[in-house]
Parts: structure tokens; sequence; C-alpha cells
């Protein structure tokens, strides 16, 4: 796995996170804001993105590739659609991630990490509980 900084400056780099839908209402200094609690990383063929049974408070979108979806190292489903959100799932109920997501292709996915939500008072907390909450109900812009 290759960790991508974010620039600002890279025009390309910040259309591709702008087209994610829960990341559409956000430029200039508060995407530059978010993308301080976010990661970018690029995972060859075969790398784990979430293993099955660990705990964190990470959720992914998807930018591009094949993702497998397995329990039990049987493969349950795949994702392959860009701004899929996935591992939402350990940021609502901080339970140990019940699937392995690993890449079936060469793919690239935003990690957003909103554990340090805990440390946030007032106006900041709110915003960044409004923004994943959007993430969460509306991932891919899709009407509520």
């Amino acid at each position: 796995m290759k960790i991508i900084p974010f620039d600002p400056n890279d025009t390309d780099l910040v259309e591709s996170i702008l087209a994610i839908p829960a990341f559409r209402p956000l430029g200039g200094d508060r995407l530059a804001d978010v993308m301080k609690m976010a990661s970018i990383h690029e995972y060859e063929k075969r790398e784990e993105v979430i293993t099955q049974g660990e705990t964190d408070q990470r959720m992914f979108f998807l930018m591009s590739g094949k993702l497998s979806v397995r329990v039990d190292d049987i493969e349950i489903n795949t994702l392959d659609k860009p701004n899929t959100v996935f591992g939402e799932m350990g940021v609502i109920d901080t339970a140990p991630r019940s699937a392995t997501i690993m890449t079936r292709r060469a793919s690239r996915c935003l990690s957003l990490d909103i554990s340090f939500m805990d440390r946030l008072e007032g106006r900041a907390k709110l915003a960044v509980q409004a923004f994943s909450t959007r993430c969460l109900r509306n991932p891919l812009g899709t009407a509520s």
C-alpha cells in the first residue's frame, strides 16, 4: 500500500476527491481541513484494505479499482463502482470488522478517520458530525 499525500494544488487529485458525492460541498479550506483526517491509499492486487475482526474508526470511499468483500475467506460481494462507501459500520457501531475487504486489482481508496471527533468541541464537532452523517446517510449522493 502506498499513501498519496493530499496536495490542494493538484487539480486532478482535488477533482477526484470532489467527485465523491459526500465531498462535493467542500472546497478550498474546508476540503483541506477534512483531508487532515483523511488519507488516500493506493493498493496493489490482493492487498487487504480492511481485515475481518479488527477494530478501527475509519470509513472508506472507493476511488478506482475493484474490491472483494470476504467473510471467513468466502467472497460474498465485489465493489467496483467509483465513490462507493464501505467500512462505515465500524464507524457506526465500533464493533470489530465483519468482513475483509481485499483488492481484486490495483485500487485507490480514500480513508476517513473519524476517531478525532471525540476530541472536538463546539462548532467544530457539530460541523464534522454533520459531514459524517451526510457521508453515512447519503454516501452516493442519491435521494434520501
